[in-house]
């Protein structure tokens, strides 16, 4: 009886992942998959090649190398189910080494706890809790390949069961003397979880390809682009698509598209301020099957 009670209680709390995975044979630790930032979330989700700062932590550590100044970024995400995620990155480059440093959580309060009887009320509240705490580190600033690399400690809690982890992130971005263009590749969340009560917990791990590239049609106008392709290690593969164009460089619009095994509509949009060493960005997500929207904002800071 405890033992089907602790299993249903564990799968609600993974509904809310499950959803976003869309796939039965999803891993855990969902919230490894989400962007965390609000501008490459407005682009279908790229970021392999195009990241730069404190944002390059999570979507390619190589990207560490690009920066020329320290940044900050903190961003928030209303998910679906309740859920929310946060981000706070700190990048710091070097004249050889460049570092970055990164809390990622993801939370949901207030699920009713329920056994097998059916009743008017729920028999009580629990809530669900994931955390990723990493340090990255990048060489090649200056030259035309620049590598990375990312140690990650996790941390998930499910009413009062707990499990830990690590995980490491490998990237490569090498440059090209057309259109600022960027290849990329890198391969994530590598590493081990324990087990969560009765429940193995397997990381979301996968490769990704990725393309970039910038132009100028007039001085005060740019128009930058990606594309990024993938494969999870235990499930499909996805494409992210997405586009920026940025007016004196203080205003961008972004749109994008994403194609894969969750069951969002695919379009994504998005837009940008930038004003001195400020910037704000926000991101709007829809979902299919009456799941809803969701919404991401991001803030930065160059110093």
């Amino acid at each position: 009886m405890k033992i089907l009670f602790y299993t249903l209680l564990f799968a609600a709390v993974q509904l809310p992942q499950a959803l976003y995975a869309g796939d039965p044979s999803s891993t855990g630790m969902a919230f490894l998959k989400l962007g965390v930032d609000a501008a490459s979330t407005a682009m279908g989700g790229t970021g392999v090649s195009n990241s730069e700062g404190a944002v390059a932590s999570y979507w390619n550590p190589a990207g560490l190398a690009s920066a020329e100044e320290s940044d900050v970024v903190i961003s928030h995400q209303e998910w679906l189910a309740g859920s929310s995620n946060q981000y706070l990155g700190v990048s710091f480059p070097g004249s050889s080494y460049s570092f970055g440093l990164s809390l990622a959580l993801s939370g949901v309060s207030d699920i009713e706890r329920r056994d097998e009887r059916p009743t008017a009320e729920p028999l009580g509240y629990f809530s669900a809790n994931s955390i990723a705490l990493s340090l990255s580190a990048a060489a090649g600033r200056g030259s035309g390949l620049q590598f990375g690399a990312t140690a990650k400690l996790l941390y998930e809690k499910i009413s009062f069961y707990t499990a830990n982890g690590f995980a490491f992130d490998f990237g490569l971005i090498k440059s090209l003397n057309f259109h600022n263009i960027r290849t990329a590749l890198v391969v994530k969340d590598v590493g081990g979880m324990s087990s969560l009560n009765i429940e193995s917990t397997s990381l979301p791990a996968r490769i990704t390809a990725g393309i970039s590239g910038r132009f100028n049609p007039r001085s005060t106008t740019s128009f930058s682009w990606a594309f990024d392709a993938g494969k999870y290690f235990e499930s499909g593969t996805f494409i992210r698509l997405g586009g920026e164009l940025n007016l004196n460089e203080i205003l961008s619009l972004r749109g994008g598209y994403k194609r894969n095994s969750e069951n969002s509509s695919g379009i994504t949009a998005g837009i940008g301020i930038t004003r001195n060493r400020y910037r704000f960005d926000y991101a709007y997500l829809p979902f299919d099957f009456n799941l809803g929207d969701t919404h991401q904002m991001s803030f930065g800071i160059g110093f």
